[in-house]
């Protein structure tokens, strides 16, 4: 009984926690879930035929790559991350058109959220809520939520990389978090690096006192590193097996 007490305090806190932040940040949610609602609409009401040459592209190409057809494989501008992705959730929900859609929508909504807390880190509320709202009204955002393309899932996981790095009091774990963020995005886009090379460089520059700056450098670096790790080992066995 006493255990069934703990889990159901437990239960009641999660619940309570969970509408204090609703309740805190009712402004920010209402813009996120205008956002969806609308792009949901046009994206399942509008856009119903399956024109995007890059959607079908790294379907099939994940495809290939979960079939063991690795040979003479490249992906032009891109790693493995998205092929993979599109393609898995496409085969469970046996439809690559509504899967891509789904990652689309749920990655763009998620920059929309994660964009005022960021802004949110470095100036006032009013600001971040105005920031908030030029991304939800955003043609580009909007375009890549109910597109079928490979860009919004990086862009997700950089923006929640932002907000860890934009944190005024950082925590071992924010570090971290950086790096496991920005790698997961560098296995869909190479562009991460550069954040991840100006976050780098801000430490060792900016930090007050060195030794710290070093040892925030490689919590960063080095969660990175081991995030894309099954990416650049898979790289280099494609390059053996092409070479040979």
């Amino acid at each position: 009984m006493k255990y069934i007490e703990k889990l159901s305090n437990a239960d009641s806190s999660v619940r309570f926690s969970f509408l204090a932040f609703i309740k805190a940040n009712k402004f920010p949610v209402i813009i996120t879930i205008g956002f969806f609602l609308s792009t949901f609409y046009v994206s399942f009401f509008h856009h119903l035929t399956f024109t995007e040459s890059d959607g079908i592209y790294y379907f099939l190409t994940g495809e290939r790559i979960l079939s063991g057809y690795e040979d003479n494989l490249g992906i032009i501008g891109a790693q493995i991350g998205g092929p993979l992705l599109h393609a898995s959730f496409g085969n469970i929900l046996d439809d690559p058109f509504i899967a891509g859609k789904i990652i689309s929508l749920l990655s763009c909504t998620g920059v929309v959220f994660t964009s005022f807390f960021i802004t949110k880190n470095l100036f006032s509320r009013k600001v971040a809520l105005i920031t908030q709202l030029f991304f939800a009204v955003n043609p580009k955002i909007a375009h890549l939520s109910i597109m079928v393309l490979n860009e919004a899932a990086p862009l997700f996981f950089i923006f929640i990389s932002l907000y860890y790095a934009t944190k005024k009091q950082k925590s071992t774990t924010a570090y971290v978090l950086v790096g496991i963020f920005l790698g997961i995005a560098f296995c869909f886009r190479y562009q991460s690096a550069f954040i991840l090379i100006a976050f780098l460089v801000y430490l060792l520059i900016f930090e007050r006192e060195r030794i710290f700056g070093l040892r925030n450098f490689c919590l960063t670096l080095f969660p990175f590193l081991a995030t894309i790790s099954p990416l650049l080992i898979f790289n280099n066995l494609i390059y053996l097996f092409i070479k040979n």
